[in-house]
């Protein structure tokens, strides 16, 4: 360690146990007073502020830094973002995430960027995300580093980004309790890689939808951070309470034979293909009725339908929201030829066709086509509540064509299925519908909430 010494100072204080590379990197850089250049030039440490992707934030040479200082780096960071790089950029902040006490000790953990981690297990302090001085929203986690003799600066003001400046007492304090700082976190790093079934479905949520689109209905990656509590449930000291029992998960798990239209649904011994979707689609359309009519007033939905069929748009103004919806899912699926007198009795609806979902193709499965229905139905209300919330009319706006697609959806395998694959297994999530019963639409012991 001799020859080092001669260099650099401070490398005593080498990296503690879940400590992110900035962190480990922007300590040292104050210590020694030297700038970003100089970091890469000397230890191949890049940042990269134009990305707001957390993996693609900053990058190193291992092999520079051990040759400078001696450290030999934990792995834990770079398992994490190697592992599921599909999924790191949507559960990982790009924006630097702390513990201000930790901060001041000069510590930052790389698990904290997890948005799901609310505070930190060390000092039960809230995460923040905005400069504890000025306000502002922290920069990009490129940023985190700071300046030379600026560590955890907020680039906005200048000032510590926790609030206090970094206190080398504090730090000794902290690094005198690694132990506990590796048992804090590691409960995390467990969960990480225990949670391959959960979380591999979570990435598929990424893979197999489009996430931009959902901006119409949800924040996505919030969305996805509740899909995860739900999917993949966190430790419990760091389980998001916010985040739990709001959305609705309808699973499926079918057997299929080499003739599709021969396949039965072996819940049910009937034919699971959605060529028999007229009965399918009546049968829930006359439970979701009777829960958002309970009165009975199948005429008024009929008006709002051509209401909606003939000018666009409805005025919500002291409307339920689920009555309004329920008109434009009807319109959606039903046959552009029907009347409204055939709209006023839901046992005369008439189905437009089979359901067409993005990837799955023409034939869907029942239970598919079924949990695909409902979660088209709770995307519609979700955007029928924020128009409502605006005080706007509530209008179609061009987006009935492309509702199904905005679903959460998995759908494994693909169909038609690989040979040999006889069973076809999937999910749909969407944002629970508040006072419905599942068990009135969907097979009982088949859904989470």
């Amino acid at each position: 360690m001799a020859e080092y010494k001669s260099k650099w100072v401070g490398l005593d204080c080498g990296p503690l146990p879940h400590e992110s590379t900035p962190s480990l990197i922007g300590r040292f850089s104050s210590l020694n007073g030297i700038d970003r250049r100089a970091l890469r030039e000397q230890l191949g440490f890049w940042m990269n502020a134009s990305t707001d992707t957390f993996a693609r934030g900053f990058g190193f040479r291992e092999d520079l830094i051990t040759h400078e200082t001696g450290w030999q780096l934990p792995g834990d960071e770079k398992t994490v973002l190697t592992s599921r790089p599909v999924l790191v950029p949507w559960l990982f902040a790009s924006r630097v995430r702390f513990c201000p006490t930790c901060l001041e000790s000069g510590f930052h953990s790389f698990w904290f960027q997890l948005e799901s981690v609310q505070t930190c297990p060390l000092h039960t302090t809230p995460i923040a995300d905005k400069c504890q001085c000025c306000g502002q929203l922290a920069g990009g986690y490129s940023d985190l580093p700071g300046k030379a003799s600026a560590f955890y600066a907020c680039e906005a003001c200048g000032r510590p980004l926790g609030g206090r400046a970094f206190s080398w007492s504090a730090h000794d304090i902290l690094r005198s309790r690694a132990k506990q700082i590796d048992e804090a976190f590691g409960s995390l790093r467990a969960w990480w890689c225990d949670s391959n079934s959960g979380l591999d479905i979570v990435e598929q949520l990424v893979v197999q939808n489009t996430l931009v689109t959902w901006y119409v209905w949800c924040d996505a990656r919030d969305f996805l951070r509740r899909a995860t509590t739900e999917l993949a449930p966190m430790p419990q000291q760091f389980a998001d309470a916010h985040a739990q029992g709001q959305i609705t998960l309808l699973q499926w798990n079918i057997r299929l034979t080499s003739s599709r239209w021969r396949d039965t649904d072996s819940s049910r011994g009937r034919l699971p293909y959605s060529s028999v979707g007229q009965a399918l689609y009546a049968s829930m359309l006359s439970r979701l009725c009777a829960w958002a009519f309970p009165d009975g007033a199948g005429a008024r939905c009929a008006g709002d339908m051509l209401a909606l069929r003939e000018k666009g748009f409805i005025d919500g103004t002291n409307r339920e929201a689920n009555q309004l919806a329920l008109a434009w899912f009807r319109l959606l699926f039903e046959d552009a030829s029907s009347t409204p007198f055939e709209w006023i009795n839901t046992r005369r609806a008439t189905w437009s066709g089979r359901l067409r979902a993005r990837h799955i193709g023409a034939h869907v499965q029942r239970l598919p086509a079924r949990a695909i229905l409902l979660g088209v139905f709770a995307v519609m209300l979700e955007i029928t509540k924020r128009q409502q919330a605006s005080g706007e009319a509530f209008h179609l706006d061009g987006l009935r064509p492309t509702i199904p697609s905005l679903v959460p959806l998995v759908y494994q395998p693909g169909y038609p299925s690989p040979a040999g694959d006889e069973r076809s297994q999937g999910l749909v999530m969407f944002p629970s519908i508040h006072n419905l019963n599942l068990d009135t639409v969907w097979p009982s012991m088949r859904h989470l909430k």
